[in-house]
């Protein structure tokens, strides 16, 4: 919970990557890109659902098999090559299944993490809700790198639904901002990423 509204934790998984086929199960320090994801939202100690949402069969098994996960098979217009981060969040409002309700009479804050920002931790969720704490007029925050003026580095968006249905996107634009390091806002895309991120693990 979070000022008086629960917290509900989205984590996009599609079958197809452009840069690396089925990075979203591939494995680090013996969890699944999915796996850390939950657990950072989970760690965070504010969530009170996580939603692993997915058009693929595997990774809906996957996502099943993770203790407190709700494994949400999303529509085919969230599904197809064209589809946003925006579509994602709008086929969990206009869900008519029993795995995912949303009251929009009590809407819930969404934190949108995705996979592969496996060095985003459960502090690091505490911490970017921490700012919207320090700063009680906001309805977003987005996780920032320092690099070429505090840009988006993917690992965090946190939002109410009234702020995302103000553009029907992951609110980045005049919303609080969580500063993260370089090296923990490394994203798994491409192939040379994923053996950097297997080598830091491999460090530690």
């Amino acid at each position: 919970m979070f000022r008086g509204k629960p917290v509900l934790a989205v984590i996009p998984a599609r079958a197809w990557s452009r840069g690396l086929a089925g990075k979203n199960l591939l494995k680090l320090d013996g969890l699944s890109l999915i796996q850390h994801a939950a657990k950072a939202a989970f760690d965070s100690g504010l969530v009170d659902m996580v939603v692993v949402s997915s058009e693929d069969p595997e990774i809906l098994k996957h996502a099943a098999g993770i203790t407190d996960v709700v494994a949400h098979r999303r529509s085919e217009l969230a599904a197809n090559e064209t589809a946003t981060s925006g579509d994602v969040i709008r086929d969990l409002l206009d869900s008519d299944h029993d795995d995912v309700f949303i009251d929009e009479g009590n809407a819930p804050w969404f934190v949108y993490l995705q996979a592969s920002s496996p060095f985003r931790s459960g502090t690091h969720v505490r911490g970017a809700f921490e700012v919207l704490a320090e700063n009680p007029h906001a309805e977003a925050v987005v996780s920032v790198v320092d690099e070429a003026g505090f840009r988006p580095n993917g690992a965090i968006y946190i939002f109410t639904l009234e702020e995302f249905k103000k553009t029907g996107k992951l609110p980045v634009e005049g919303v609080a901002k969580f500063v993260m390091g370089a090296e923990e806002s490394l994203q798994i895309n491409t192939l040379e990423e994923y053996e950097e991120a297997k080598a830091r693990y491999g460090a530690d």
